[in-house]
């Protein structure tokens, strides 16, 4: 698409110089796919620390008398994986709108959020056992560290800088610059 200079012009472009309401909007929209993201990467992670998890539970129970096939342990942990997604989904959308409102970027905010979305996804297990809370815990961790890595190091990237919240701009950091007359 061409201006009226003959220069080309793209939408981002026109976004961040002369239009701020669609600058933001085009930002917001990236942060909703980056967190989208990063919350199924962190479901995949916890996905592989309950494949190891189970795979460690089958090898300890084929000294017994049943050995269950490799297609038992890949169909139990993909329910696993899709059940801990469902019960953590909403405790983990409050939290991360709450780091995105707030600007909070720490990793331990996203280590404890995924701890306590695991401990909350063991709760409604019907073995209440402490094998489980643990396993729950580790890949509460694992997803908190991967969603960390992906979305929260950049949590409330969207403001505009002069409306930032405190948190995010640190406890320790200096009042702005008065303005230039």
């Amino acid at each position: 698409m061409r201006d009226e200079d003959g220069r080309l012009a793209d939408e981002a472009g026109r976004a961040s110089a002369g239009d701020p309401e669609l600058a933001l909007i085009l930002k917001i929209i990236w942060r909703l796919i980056v967190v989208s993201v990063g919350f199924c990467a962190a479901i995949l992670g916890a996905g592989l620390v309950l494949a190891i998890a189970i795979g460690h539970d089958i090898s300890v129970a084929a000294s017994y008398d049943y050995t269950p096939g490799i297609e038992h342990q890949a169909l139990r942990g993909l329910f696993l994986v899709l059940g801990f997604a469902g019960l953590s989904f909403v405790p983990w959308a409050i939290g991360t709108i709450l780091a995105e409102l707030l600007g909070v970027r720490a990793i331990f905010y996203h280590l404890g959020l995924g701890a306590v979305c695991g401990a909350l996804a063991s709760v409604l297990h019907p073995m209440g056992e402490t094998r489980v809370l643990q396993i729950a815990l580790a890949t509460g961790l694992v997803a908190g560290a991967i969603y960390w890595l992906i979305a929260g190091r950049r949590a409330g990237d969207w403001w505009p800088r002069r409306l930032r919240p405190p948190l995010y701009r640190g406890s320790n950091a200096p009042p702005p610059p008065p303005p230039i007359r």
